[in-house]
C-alpha cells in the first residue's frame, strides 16, 4: 500500500512538474463555488417564477369554464395551458439540481433528499414571490411575458355584457363601453343551456364572425379579471 502511495505522489509530482495539472490557488475554489452558488440560486428563481406564471394561468383557464362545452371547450383549454412555462421551470429546475450535484455535500446526501430540498427551495421562493407581488411585476419583463396565455382570452374572443333582448338562440347585449353586440349561441351551447333573462350579465367564449359574436360557451356573471390585475378594485361592468 505503501508502495502504491508512493508511486502515486511521485506521478502526481511528475504531471505537475511537466504541466499536465495545473494548480489553483484557495481564492479560485472559493470564487469558482460562489459562482456555482449564484447560478444555483438564479435558475431557482427562475424555476419559482415561471411555475408561478404556469400555475396562475392554468387557473385562470379554469376560471373560464370553458371545459363545461364539450369537445371544443376542452380543446380550448387544452391550448390555453402554459406548456412554454411549464417546459420552463421543469427545465431550470434540472439545471438547478445538476448544478447542486457539483457541490461536495451532494455526495453525502441521497437523491430523493436533494430532490425534496430543491422542490422546498423553489416553492418557499414561490410563496415569498407571489405575497410580496414580485412575481407580478417580474412576470411583465421580457421574455417572461411571452410565457403566459391567459391573453388568449382576449376581447377578440369573449364578450361581456348585459341581455338586452332574447330571441330563441339569439341575444343582444350592451358591453361597458355601451356597445350593442349580437351574440349567437351555437348547438353546442343550446345542448348545455342556463336559464338567463333580460338585465343578466353573461360571459360568452366563441369568435366574431362580421358583426356578430358566435358563441360555443356561455356561462352568468361577468369576464374573469386575469392574473396581472387580480387583487385590484376593477371590474368589467360597472
Amino acid at each position: 500500500m505503501a508502495k502504491n502511495n508512493n508511486k502515486m505522489t511521485k506521478d502526481i509530482m511528475k504531471n505537475i512538474q511537466n504541466s499536465d495539472i495545473q494548480m489553483h490557488s484557495k481564492l479560485y475554489f472559493r470564487i469558482l463555488n460562489l459562482a456555482l452558488i449564484g447560478a444555483t440560486g438564479l435558475f431557482l428563481i427562475l424555476s419559482s417564477i415561471t411555475i408561478l406564471i404556469a400555475i396562475r394561468d392554468i387557473n385562470y383557464g379554469n376560471s373560464l369554464g370553458i371545459r363545461d362545452h364539450g369537445p371544443r371547450g376542452t380543446g380550448e383549454f387544452l391550448q390555453t395551458l402554459p406548456w412554454l412555462a411549464l417546459a420552463t421551470g421543469l427545465l431550470t429546475f434540472l439545471i438547478a439540481y445538476i448544478l447542486v450535484k457539483h457541490f461536495d455535500f451532494s455526495y453525502k446526501r441521497r437523491l430523493y433528499t436533494i430532490f425534496g430540498a430543491l422542490i422546498f427551495a423553489v416553492a418557499g421562493l414561490g410563496i415569498v414571490f407571489a405575497t410580496t407581488g414580485l412575481e407580478r411585476v417580474l412576470s411583465t419583463a421580457k421574455p417572461f411575458e411571452h410565457l403566459k396565455t391567459f391573453t388568449r382570452f382576449s376581447e377578440e374572443n369573449t364578450v361581456t355584457g348585459r341581455i338586452l333582448n332574447i330571441e330563441e338562440n339569439e341575444l343582444v347585449i350592451v358591453n361597458v363601453d355601451g356597445q350593442e353586440i349580437m351574440l349567437v349561441l351555437t348547438e353546442d351551447r343550446q345542448r348545455r343551456s342556463f336559464v338567463y333573462a333580460v338585465g343578466d350579465v353573461v360571459f360568452a367564449v366563441g369568435e366574431w364572425r362580421n358583426d356578430i359574436f358566435e358563441a360555443y360557451g356561455m356561462r352568468p356573471g361577468e369576464r374573469p379579471l386575469p392574473p396581472h390585475v387580480r387583487g385590484t378594485t376593477q371590474r368589467i361592468l360597472k
